[in-house]
C-alpha cells in the first residue's frame, strides 16, 4: 500500500473507531441507582469517548511523523503528541465518573479537569520549541511571563462573585483549584499564537499543517475559557446539562488530528495532502516553467526568510524578459543556478526537515511531470547528484541547445 493510501486508511480508521465507540456506548444500559440526575447525561460518555479516541489517534499520527524531521526538532513533536495523548487518556476518567455518578466526590470532580491542564502545558512546550528553532521571539509567550499572568489572573479571579463549587469547605480551596482551570486558557492561547506566527514564517509546504494546528489550538482555548465561565456562573444550565460544552473540545481535537495528518503527508510523493489527487493520477500535473520549479522548491523551506534572497534574484532575472518572449539560454542558466542554491540550502541547512537531493528532484519531477526530455526548463541539464550540484553551472550554449 502506498504511503498516501496508508495515511488515508489510518485517518479513516481513527474517525470510524471514534464514532463507533460513541455509538456502541449508547447501547449500554443506564446505570442502576444513579442519583445525581442533575449532572447525569446519557450523551456524556459517548461524546467523551469520541473525543478521547480522536485525541489518541492524533497523538499517534504526530509520533508517526517524527521520522521526517530533524533530531533537534523531534522533542517538539513529542511534546505535541504527548499533549494529545494525555488529553485522550485522562479524558477516559470522565466515563467512569459519569457512569458511577461520582460528581459529588471532589477528587474525581477535580480530576476531570486534568486532561486539558496537562494537554495545554505540554502543547505549549512543543510550540515553544518550534518557535525557538525558527528564531522567533515574543516576551508574551515566555514561560516566566505566562506564570506571572497565571498568578495575576488567579488572584483577580478570586474576587469574582461565583456559585459555590462542589463540596469544597473553604473559599481558599476553590481559589487554588481555579488555578488549574485558568492555566489551560493561558497555555492553549499562547500555543495558538505561536502556531499562527510559525505559519506566517514557514513555506507553503507547512501552510496546511500549521493552519489546522492554529485552528485546533484556538478552539481549545475558547473551550477552556467556556469551562472557566461555567465555574463562575455554575453548571445548572443548558450548556452543561446538554453536554454542548464538549463539542468545542471535540472540534479542537479534530483540528489537531488534521494537523497531524498534514504533518504525515510530508512523507508522501508528491508531498502534501493537497497533491494527493495528482499523485494517484486523478488530475494531470500543472504546466511547468523554470520559475515554477524554483518557487515550488522554495516553498519546501521551513523558514521563508532564508529563501527570500533567492526568490529576489529570480525576480531580477525575470524582470529583463520581454512579455511573451521565451527565456534565453543565459536567463535559463541563471535560473538553474538559483534552483541549485535553494536545493543546497534545503539539503544542508533547513531548520526542520532532512532533505536529500534525490528526494527533492523526484518530488519536483513527479509534481510537474518532468522528464529528462523536457525542453522548456533547465531541468534536463541539472548536474548529477554527486555532491557537486551546488557549484556546477550550465553554460548558456548548453541551455540554448536544450531549449531550442
Amino acid at each position: 500500500m502506498s504511503n498516501i493510501r496508508k495515511l488515508q486508511a489510518i485517518t479513516a480508521g481513527i474517525v470510524i473507531a471514534a464514532l463507533g465507540a460513541g455509538l456502541l456506548w449508547l447501547l449500554v444500559p443506564r446505570p442502576v441507582g444513579v442519583g445525581g440526575d442533575e449532572f447525569y447525561s446519557p450523551l456524556g460518555t459517548p461524546i467523551t469517548l469520541v473525543d478521547a479516541i480522536i485525541a489518541v489517534g492524533g497523538a499517534w499520527l504526530f509520533l508517526r511523523a517524527l521520522k521526517d524531521f530533524k533530531p533537534e526538532l523531534k522533542p517538539a513533536y513529542r511534546f505535541i503528541a504527548y499533549a494529545q495523548l494525555s488529553v485522550g487518556l485522562l479524558t477516559l476518567l470522565y466515563p467512569y465518573i459519569e457512569y458511577y455518578d461520582l460528581w459529588d466526590n471532589n477528587w474525581f470532580n477535580m480530576a476531570s479537569y486534568l486532561p486539558y491542564l496537562f494537554g495545554s502545558v505540554l502543547m505549549y512546550f512543543g510550540m515553544r520549541r518550534f518557535y525557538q528553532i525558527l528564531g522567533l521571539q515574543s516576551r508574551g509567550t515566555s514561560l516566566p511571563f505566562l506564570l506571572i499572568l497565571l498568578a495575576i489572573t488567579s488572584v483577580a479571579h478570586a474576587f469574582l462573585p461565583h456559585v459555590p463549587w462542589g463540596t469544597l469547605q473553604h473559599e481558599y480551596q476553590y481559589d487554588l483549584f481555579e488555578i488549574l482551570v485558568i492555566a489551560p486558557v493561558i497555555f492553549f492561547g499562547a500555543a495558538a499564537y505561536m502556531a499562527f506566527r510559525i505559519k506566517q514564517r514557514t513555506g507553503n509546504d507547512y501552510a496546511q499543517s500549521f493552519s489546522w494546528l492554529t485552528a485546533g489550538l484556538t478552539v481549545q482555548t475558547l473551550s477552556a475559557a467556556a469551562i472557566l465561565v461555567l465555574d463562575v456562573i455554575g453548571y445548572d444550565n443548558w450548556y452543561f446539562n446538554s453536554r454542548a460544552y464538549s463539542l468545542p473540545t471535540i472540534a479542537g481535537d479534530v483540528g489537531l488530528l488534521c494537523a497531524a495528518v498534514y504533518f504525515n503527508a510530508f512523507n508522501t510523493t508528491p508531498s502534501g495532502v493537497k497533491r494527493w489527487l495528482q499523485a494517484i493520477g486523478v488530475v494531470p500535473p500543472p504546466p511547468a516553467t523554470s520559475a515554477d520549479i524554483i518557487i515550488y522548491a522554495a516553498n519546501r523551506s521551513s523558514d521563508t526568510t532564508k529563501v527570500a534572497p533567492y526568490l529576489a534574484k529570480m525576480s531580477d532575472v525575470l524582470s529583463t524578459q520581454p512579455a511573451g518572449e521565451p527565456l534565453n539560454a543565459t536567463q535559463q542558466a541563471a535560473l538553474r543556478n538559483i534552483y541549485l542554491e535553494i536545493e543546497h540550502y534545503l539539503v544542508s541547512a533547513d531548520l526542520m526537515r532532512d532533505f536529500s537531493r534525490s528526494q527533492l528532484r523526484d518530488d519536483i519531477a513527479i509534481y510537474f511531470g518532468l522528464t529528462q526530455n523536457s525542453t522548456n526548463t533547465f531541468w534536463p541539464l541539472l548536474p548529477d547528484m554527486d555532491g557537486a550540484a551546488h557549484s556546477a553551472a550550465a553554460t548558456p550554449s548548453q541551455l540554448g541547445a536544450a531549449t531550442r
